[in-house]
């Protein structure tokens, strides 16, 4: 007899710190909150703490995701601001964990966990998606970042904040 479960786990912050969550922790936490919504499984495993910290609600979860699949069209021009704004950092080079990088038809995307997706794309159409490469017909691209970048969401702390926001926003942290 098997148990398919989820772990969600706490932040690695405390929360009157000056800063925010590791990217990885974070990634984690939205990672499993989408697994939750949108597949079966038996157990929740999290800690008390984790308990008591708010999550994004499934609607935040599912809006701030990207779906991609062979063979069907994705809107290339809005990637490069989506990611951005889904906490990943733009490079030009080789991307490393919460970096991507997107040249001609090719995406890179290295998450927080260091999984590696490279998407081949013809215009707009998906024709090819690699997970650590290995093919796969589609996949979800999560925020790196628990707490999406937004400055309007962001306002009422920034006014009292303004250094802090500027790092979360800037480097993720």
């Amino acid at each position: 007899f098997r148990l398919k479960s989820h772990f969600l786990p706490h932040w690695d912050s405390n929360p009157f710190e000056p800063s925010s969550p590791s990217s990885l922790v974070q990634y984690e936490r939205v990672k499993t909150l989408y697994k939750v919504l949108s597949s079966n499984f038996d157990v929740l495993i999290t800690t008390p703490i984790s308990l008591a910290q708010k999550v994004l609600s499934p609607d935040e979860i599912i809006s701030n995701s990207i779906e991609i699949k062979v063979n069907h069209e994705i809107k290339y021009s809005e990637l490069p601001k989506k990611l951005t704004d889904f906490g990943y950092r733009r490079v030009e080079a080789e991307p490393d964990e919460g970096e991507f990088l997107l040249a001609g038809d090719r995406l890179e995307i290295v998450f927080p966990d260091s999984e590696r997706l490279i998407v081949e794309l013809f215009g707009n159409t998906v024709e090819l998606i690699e997970l650590n490469r290995e093919k796969v017909e589609e996949f979800v691209i999560l925020p790196a970042l628990e707490m999406i970048p937004d400055r309007k969401r962001l306002s009422k702390i920034e006014k009292k904040f303004p250094e802090l926001i500027e790092k979360h926003l800037i480097l993720g942290e």
